[in-house]
């Protein structure tokens, strides 16, 4: 057996399947029960996720969700369903892939088996003692989860901070994307953009990036544009190859490539919950980036201050912050100021190569839109739209369509993507199915009723329906189903108890009227009972 462990020590379940889009760094598909497939161990569930790593004593966490139906997402599952099936995912003593510590040794699947499903056939499937299991594998609510935050860059360089401020900055070199002290660091390269005539333009945009986790001591990740193929991934300086086997798993990170109407991306999931989605757009490279709360007030750099607080993106390495009101040209000045240093570098340079060979602190973009000629404008605002920027500006500078239409797309993706993680689902927590009941839900969410109802032969107690507030706790009381030839029993016993405590109080109340009647008869009229 196992107690409920710390909130800490596994991440919580998203409450919804359009909050678990966010996760793909912290959570990855369970084989056993993916989109309807399978599902043997969790039949009254369409999908399930586990997490991707083991936490600090080798435990997993196990989400499971119901079918998005009629355009609104599947919802987390509690372990079993009003009617009885078993649904939800549990805490796993052991992670499947195996936890190696001083602390704690875990050896990949055979501990899972172990300590977590050979309990479940002893208990749910071999007895009827499922109930037990559930006490001590609890199945998470969803009621401590707080979404991450994304970020996302594209086309000649358009950036989205953590705190959702937008900008252009388009300098020519490699700089500090994103830096958590003792944690993670990413860095871009940057390169002079290419026109639709062939000639450089007067913009820049993303070549190649470089990341790695230092809390997980993860492997180094340098993904780069390539004539010979869409990306080339390196791990440590050397080239991987994933034409065999697209994902792959290495020291504190996950990779893989897809290609999904020929666009390649490469999908990098760190141990510390990290996520980072690289995308070729021809010759260049774009991302979206998910960072989980725990990292707040942790980040410097490109992508701003992660404090829901977007006047001090701009803050510069100095600690000093620069007005969100700059113009095109303070902000390429701002930018330049998180250039790399040979010593900070973490790209690999192939021979003949080195950093200062990538940098270009001369060059000076284009800041005044005034200057582009009207009949460019009105061809960008046809193919844009009027409200789509980042499209316009890359359109206006290099007049390639396909690639300004990639950055609007990018940025409707990021939209999505912000909406989701600013979603805010108030839940209740999962309501315990009465022995001998049932009860009909469809989620635990705000808002949200709960009716009960119990079997044949049983009579209900408590509340037979129970609604989710806004302040996350549940209307009326607990329900239980009591057999009606107990509830019999009971009434007869107080009947019993009613009967003989008013045969007692008849007999009190005489006693008293004697013993009033006696002091009387006695002549002591000063005397009281």
């Amino acid at each position: 057996e196992v107690s409920k462990p710390p909130a800490e020590d596994v991440p919580a379940c998203p409450c919804d399947t359009d909050q678990l889009a966010l996760e793909t760094g912290t959570f990855e598909a369970d084989d056993a029960c993916n989109m309807g497939s399978g599902c043997g161990f969790h039949p009254g569930a369409y999908h399930c996720v586990r997490s991707r790593t083991a936490s600090a004593s080798g435990g997993g966490q196990q989400c499971c969700y119901s079918k998005p139906k009629g355009g609104e997402p599947g919802v987390i599952l509690p372990f079993r369903l009003g009617d009885g099936q078993l649904a939800g995912g549990t805490y796993d003593r052991a992670h499947v892939k195996g936890h190696f510590s001083l602390s704690s040794v875990k050896i990949p699947y055979l501990s899972h088996f172990k300590e977590d499903v050979l309990p479940f056939f002893y208990c749910c499937e071999w007895s009827n003692n499922c109930h037990k299991y559930s006490d001590v594998r609890y199945t998470d609510d969803c009621s401590e989860y707080e979404p991450p935050r994304p970020a996302v860059t594209m086309g000649d360089p358009h950036i989205t901070t953590l705190d959702g401020t937008q900008y252009t900055f388009n300098g020519i070199g490699e700089y500090t994307v994103i830096n958590i002290e003792d944690s993670f660091t990413m860095q871009g390269r940057t390169q002079q953009a290419i026109d639709v005539w062939g000639s450089p333009s007067p913009a820049s945009m993303w070549t190649a990036f470089v990341m790695k986790s230092h809390s997980g001591h993860s492997d180094t990740v340098h993904v780069a544009t390539n004539e010979r193929q869409p990306l080339q991934v390196l791990i440590n300086g050397q080239i991987e190859q994933f034409d065999d086997l697209p994902q792959q798993e290495f020291n504190g990170v996950d990779v893989a490539i897809t290609e999904v109407a020929n666009t390649t991306s490469a999908h990098i999931s760190f141990a510390n919950g990290i996520f980072i989605k690289v995308t070729s757009v021809e010759d260049s490279l774009q991302f979206q980036m998910v960072v989980p709360e725990k990292f707040r007030l942790q980040t410097q750099g490109l992508l701003g201050n992660f404090n829901d607080q977007q006047d001090d993106d701009f803050q510069k390495p100095d600690g000093s912050i620069m007005s969100l009101n700059s113009s095109l040209a303070e902000i390429h000045d701002f930018g330049q100021l998180w250039q790399t240093t040979p010593n900070t570098s973490l790209f690999t340079y192939a021979t003949g190569e080195s950093h200062q060979a990538f940098q270009n602190p001369d060059f000076r973009p284009t800041f005044d839109f005034e200057q582009v000629d009207q009949e460019t404008k009105d061809a960008g605002v046809l193919l844009c739209g009027e409200d789509a920027f980042e499209c316009l500006f890359d359109y206006v500078t290099t007049g390639r369509e396909s690639f300004a239409l990639a950055s609007k797309r990018a940025n409707d993706e990021y939209l999505v993507m912000f909406q989701q993680s600013n979603k805010t689902v108030v839940t209740c927590g999962f309501l315990e199915t009465p022995a001998h009941g049932s009860q009909q839900a469809v989620d635990y969410f705000s808002g949200s009723t709960v009716t009960f109802s119990c079997d044949e032969g049983y009579g209900l107690q408590g509340s037979e329906s129970r609604t989710c507030l806004e302040e996350g706790i549940w209307t009326g009381t607990q329900t239980t189903c009591v057999s009606d030839s107990d509830e019999g029993i009971a009434l007869w016993i107080l009947a019993t108890i009613g009967a003989v405590a008013a045969v007692m109080l008849i007999v009190m109340i005489v006693g008293v009227i004697c013993a009033i009647r006696h002091c009387r008869c006695s002549g002591k009229e000063g005397m009281t009972v």
